[in-house]
């Protein structure tokens, strides 16, 4: 039944998306660790890293084993990651735990999805990619609350021991559904592999260079907010007990974002969308900084998750008016570095701006002016007819 296969999707990647709920072990991590927030915010910067190269390692490690095993191994090794964290207090172990071992088996699950959703399946592969990628999302509107219940009952590291525990189980069946689904991944060669990293810029390096920049950018302001969620509701106002509604209202705007995006890019053209999105990031953060609040800060967050969510309908989109459908996977594929590079810098820069001032305001007013940057470096794309004419 390889129905059972999206089914097994589906359910990986509403835990992977654990990832992105960081947010709310923020504070609690400064009190029982006795570190700053930079120090805390450095696991997730680590941990986006770890992310985007467990995306390019899955298809190697498909070639070595089917989707039933990496399924569960991919489970063993989040549930592995969390144990350590919770285990062994130490901000050593959170770096490695969650950071290096969580977030890497993060990457694998979400490629691993991609890989299912576009197997052979009783419906088109699109639907089943926008389902699967909606999961990840979704998860931020689970996992928060009972993150936080958690925390709040036995502290953060029980409640890494919890999610480690139910990585065990889910990674069972998981790989069960995939077993009894009998489908296999798509066929992919080293060589392509390879080939990506040879003429990196593409044969329109002007093209891709913008393309680059303006992800970097939106990434490095994007996530200075995200990745700080729960931190920013709580620093303008909220009860640490309700921290849980700054990811969730991420994962509201991100879906809302994503599931919208598409059909913005088939009125507008890609790039007009991707100038857009930037600008709104931008706007949302500059109005969060001039009016703070409670409300101001869901409502800020909402819009700039919104619109990161869009970026992953759009850039797809885009790229294929410039390059053609045929070019998409490897051009995406360079693309998605950017997203390394700014997570490696973006949530640590946020952490450490808090650290010296004791408050958001800087970090908000950087974020906005990388989104500044993005709407520039967009602007600097050439329409996409003109492209194609040269």
């Amino acid at each position: 039944m390889p129905i059972l296969a999206l089914a097994a999707a589906v359910l990986l990647n509403l835990f992977g998306g654990l990832l992105y709920c960081w947010s709310v072990f923020i504070e609690p991590l400064e009190t029982s660790l006795g570190v700053d927030r930079a120090a805390v915010s450095s696991v997730f910067s680590i941990g986006l890293v770890a992310y985007t190269a467990g995306f390019f390692i899955t298809p190697r490690l498909l070639r070595l084993g089917g989707m039933p095993i990496l399924a569960g191994g991919t489970c063993l090794v989040a549930a592995g990651g969390l144990a350590l964290a919770g285990f062994v207090q130490s901000l050593a172990a959170l770096i490695v735990g969650f950071g290096l071992c969580f977030a890497l088996a993060s990457g694998f699950a979400y490629s691993l999805c991609l890989q299912v959703a576009n197997a052979p399946l009783p419906i088109r592969a699109s639907i089943a990619t926008g389902l699967a990628t909606s999961a990840f999302a979704a998860a931020g509107l689970v996992w928060p609350w009972l993150l936080v219940r958690a925390i709040e009952w036995q502290g953060p590291h029980a409640a890494m021991l919890y999610a480690s525990g139910a990585f065990v189980v889910i990674g069972a069946i998981v790989a069960a559904l995939l077993a009894l689904s009998r489908v296999s991944a798509p066929s992919a060669t080293a060589e392509s592999d390879i080939r990506m990293f040879r003429n990196f810029v593409t044969d329109r390096p002007p093209i891709f260079i913008f393309m680059w920049l303006g992800f970097v950018f939106m990434g490095l302001g994007g996530l200075m907010a995200i990745g700080h969620s729960a931190g920013i509701v709580v620093a303008f106002g909220l009860p640490l007990k309700e921290a849980y509604l700054g990811p969730m209202v991420v994962s509201l705007g991100y879906i809302v974002g994503s599931m919208t995006a598409g059909v913005a890019s088939d009125l507008l053209t890609g790039r007009r969308v991707l100038i857009g999105l930037a600008a709104i990031v931008a706007f949302a953060l500059f109005a969060l900084r001039l009016f703070p609040g409670v409300n101001p800060s869901l409502i800020a967050l909402a819009f700039v998750a919104g619109a990161f969510g869009a970026t992953a309908t759009v850039y797809p989109v885009t790229i294929v008016a410039y390059y053609g459908v045929q070019q998409l996977a490897p051009v995406y594929g360079r693309i998605m570095l950017a997203y390394g590079v700014a997570g490696l810098i973006a949530p640590w820069m946020a952490g450490a701006l808090f650290d010296w001032e004791r408050s958001y305001g800087w970090s908000l007013v950087i974020a906005g002016l990388f989104a500044l940057l993005a709407v520039a470096a967009n602007h600097r794309l050439p329409r996409p007819e003109r492209a194609r004419q040269n």
